[in-house]
């Protein structure tokens, strides 16, 4: 059998230069488009306090807009506001969202779904203390002599460990009390919603964040004169931006960067104002081993987890 050489349709003629372009340009042909992720950021209910829910979505639109902008990357960016912590919990175990903003009580229920070297968290100038007051002169020396007081307490998202401070503090005169060694406990939006009630008598002890309690004396000096500091809780770390085991290095590193850049752009610092922080750093996670082994020892001293997620009720 004869083998011919096949025919070559006229028109068809390619020279070097013509082939060498074809052979350059097959591969880039070929190329997929690389795949877009969905980068969901779910923020925790729990962090916003007393802030309008539609101003916040107004305000985390903005910036969410501009971070697409700025992150280059093969992404589609989402956040999710006042998400509840059983849905962020969900959402987690799923790879639904990859990133959560959430306080330092719902990170120590999340940490086996959480990246174990990196978050992000606000910028103090010293980590948040709290302080138990109680008015001079009204037959309290020490904290023995609250037990089965009043107690009013500054309802923030950065005292979300109050309870557990208090559950330790109190532990060693809690043996006789059944487990509870305030009387009633009622939580206020305000820092003076805490403090002048205390300075009036019309309520026998309170705990507010330090920073409330500084500048609440320097409008009034009197406060601190007549106010007297029980306890003061060790400086704790409330809460984080985390990541999650499954996001990737390079959108992880992209977004902690563009919320420490959060303050050098106008829609940034409307962010900053709604978490009413200065700005956020990237952190090793050892940031948060304070906030962690105080957890830690309240529920081995008997704090109680219920429905999920720890309960400030046994204070």
């Amino acid at each position: 059998m004869t083998l011919l050489a096949p025919t070559r349709p006229p028109g068809t003629v390619l020279n070097r230069r013509q082939l060498l372009s074809l052979a350059v340009a097959l591969p880039a042909m070929a190329a997929p488009e690389p795949a877009r992720h969905n980068i969901r950021v779910a923020i925790s209910e729990s962090l916003f306090g007393d802030v309008n829910q539609n101003d916040a979505r107004a305000a985390m639109s903005v910036w969410i807009r501009r971070l697409k902008e700025q992150l280059f990357l093969p992404a589609d960016l989402e956040a999710d506001l006042f998400v509840t912590f059983p849905s962020i919990s969900a959402q987690l175990r799923s790879g639904i969202a990859q990133s959560v903003a959430i306080s330092a009580v719902e990170y120590w229920k999340l940490r086996p779904l959480l990246d174990p070297t990196t978050v992000v968290v606000a910028e103090h100038q010293e980590e948040p203390r709290y302080l138990l007051i109680s008015r001079r002169g009204k037959g309290v020396e020490s904290l023995a002599d609250l037990m089965g007081k009043r107690l009013l307490v500054q309802s923030n998202p950065q005292t979300c460990l109050a309870a557990p401070w208090l559950h330790i503090l109190t532990q060693p005169l809690r043996q006789r009390t059944a487990g509870k060694f305030f009387g009633e406990v009622s939580l206020w939006k305000r820092p003076q919603q805490v403090v002048l009630p205390v300075y009036f008598g019309q309520a026998d002890c309170g705990l507010v964040l330090e920073s409330a309690m500084q500048s609440l004396t320097e409008l009034n000096p009197k406060l601190s004169r007549d106010l007297l500091i029980v306890a003061t809780s060790p400086p704790l770390e409330p809460g984080a931006y985390a990541f999650g085991v499954a996001c990737p290095r390079a959108y992880r590193d992209a977004l902690a960067n563009a919320l420490a850049a959060l303050s050098a752009h106008e829609s940034g610092k409307l962010v900053l104002s709604l978490f009413q922080v200065r700005g956020f750093r990237q952190q090793h996670t050892s940031v948060l081993n304070g906030a962690m082994k105080l957890i830690d020892e309240a529920v081995r001293l008997g704090w109680t987890d219920e429905a999920g997620i720890l309960k400030e009720g046994s204070a």
